[in-house]
């Protein structure tokens, strides 16, 4: 929780819960010259963004819903997963129909490379 509540140092003004006064806060003041301790917070807070942005993904664009659209399986279905694995900006900001659309749009597409690639395969080997 430390990490992912981070935030830059900088001068604050505190009150002491006893006497009510408003003062420096000096924790915070000494917290401004802590370079190598502040890089490493900003970094764990932004990986630990960028797993949940990830875990978000991997929860909407699960094999299961994948597989049930775009009836692939097997190896076939975990390189689609990889190459049209969507960003989280659209996950997070499309409609379900959109979504379900994107994944059936980009199967057409897994599906018609593919048979290109055996194509060219075939007549590469057959020459």
């Amino acid at each position: 929780a430390k990490y992912f509540n981070y935030h830059k140092p900088g001068v604050a003004t505190s009150s002491s819960d006893y006497s009510g006064t408003p003062g420096l806060d000096l924790d915070e003041f000494i917290n401004i010259f802590r370079f190598k301790r502040n890089k490493h917070l900003r970094f764990m807070q932004q990986r630990l963004i960028e797993q949940e942005q990830e875990k978000y993904i991997d929860y909407r664009f699960n094999k299961i819903l994948v597989k049930r659209i775009t009836k692939l399986e097997g190896e076939e279905l975990n390189d689609f997963i990889k190459e049209y694995r969507p960003d989280f900006n659209f996950t997070q900001t499309s409609t379900l129909t959109d979504f379900y659309q994107y994944i059936l749009n980009s199967s057409y597409k897994f599906k018609r490379e593919k048979l290109q690639k055996d194509a060219l395969n075939d007549t590469k080997e057959n020459n």
